[in-house]
């Protein structure tokens, strides 16, 4: 933000950002210290006010959430990689035996997506895949 547009703010506009940006030194600090010795001087030397504590406790809440929401992410990826339906050496076997028993090329994906559960674009890719792989 500009030094126009900060003079165009009203006075608690302003206090708020001072505070948020004294909230942001306070986190850096925090994770810059040491040990707990080096932040409790750096505390006594930089006293901050309650709402400089409380913007600093939200960032510090953000980034848990943050943190908690992508460990989430993958623990359900790793679990979804577990529960697959087909792989694509199974959709290149079962495309293989219905091609041999005179199913057509087109109908071929539809049927294994209806056996598997999925999407016969689903089956496209994994076909694909089977290829690239051998």
């Amino acid at each position: 933000m500009k030094w126009d547009e900060i003079k165009k703010l009203d006075f608690d506009s302003i206090d708020f950002i001072w505070e948020e940006v004294r909230a942001d030194l306070l986190y850096e600090a925090f994770t810059n210290s040491r040990d707990l010795a080096e932040w409790a001087r750096y505390l006594k030397e930089n006293p901050p006010s309650p709402q400089t504590l409380a913007i600093a406790l939200m960032l510090g809440r953000e980034k848990y959430e943050s943190t908690k929401g992508r460990k989430a992410g993958r623990a359900s990826g790793k679990l979804r990689a577990g529960n697959v339906r087909c792989t694509p050496a199974m959709v290149a076997k079962e495309y293989q035996v219905l091609m041999a028993t005179g199913t057509e090329e087109r109908n071929v994906a539809a049927k294994l997506a209806a056996r598997f559960k999925v999407t016969s674009d689903h089956i496209r890719k994994l076909r694909m895949k089977a290829k690239n792989q051998a």
